[in-house]
């Protein structure tokens, strides 16, 4: 019967301020400066030192936007089972101390532009579903062989979630500025492949990807995809 399935939806939103962020350094040449004449020391703000750094600075922000749905059924004539789906978003410009799994491209990139750190966070799963079922097998409880074969069930219990992101670093920094953290690339189009493209060597567009030119940053994002 309908109603014996509860239908429930819910919106939870989350807002995080000051979180703290893994060391940023403050010694990095400002733009105006860069490709510019003197040695790269220099052309530091502190060129009397290598290693300025924030320790730990309290920068961060994040948000976070879900929908839960929840179907439920209670035990009736031999069957009961519970979903719970969420689609959210989780949105930061820090990388997590604690991350997930992703790799959202290790952080900082420029000192003086912190709006280039905002992504999609690492930590971000944007589909999550979980569910159990429980069914009493109608057949074994009568007859004959119901005394030795009765009060058996059917069971499930499953979770399935989306991956995390990932994020593309430079293998050669080519900024020459002592950048806060690794050079990002430029992405060129859409990395993702079609279903049928996509294989264990190659899932996602390696070519999407090139190296910015000399004394620039990359236009990628901390996470593409």
């Amino acid at each position: 019967e309908v109603k014996s399935v509860l239908l429930s939806g819910q919106y939870l939103s989350n807002l995080g301020r000051k979180l703290t962020a893994a060391n940023l350094s403050m010694n990095q040449i400002r733009p105006e400066l860069v490709g510019g004449p003197g040695t790269l020391q220099s052309r530091r703000p502190f060129p009397q030192f290598t290693a300025v750094n924030l320790n730990s600075p309290n920068l961060g922000s994040s948000s976070y936007h879900a929908f839960l749905l929840r179907v439920e059924k209670h035990y009736q004539n031999g069957l009961q089972f519970l979903v719970n789906y969420t689609f959210s978003k989780f949105i930061d410009n820090v990388d997590s101390l604690s991350d997930y799994g992703g790799t959202p491209g290790s952080g900082f990139q420029d000192y003086y532009n912190r709006r280039l750190d905002k992504s999609i966070s690492s930590n971000d799963i944007t589909h999550n579903t979980s569910f159990n079922v429980i069914y009493d097998l109608p057949w074994l409880k009568h007859g004959a062989l119901s005394p030795f074969l009765g009060g058996w069930q059917l069971s499930a219990l499953a979770s399935l979630r989306s991956g995390p992101v990932y994020g593309v670093t430079t293998q050669q920094n080519t900024c020459e500025c002592f950048s806060a953290g690794p050079q990002r690339t430029n992405i060129l189009r859409d990395p993702a492949l079609a279903a049928e493209q996509r294989s264990v060597q190659r899932w996602f567009d390696t070519t999407a990807f090139a190296q910015p030119a000399r004394f620039a940053f990359g236009n990628a994002a901390r996470s593409v995809g």
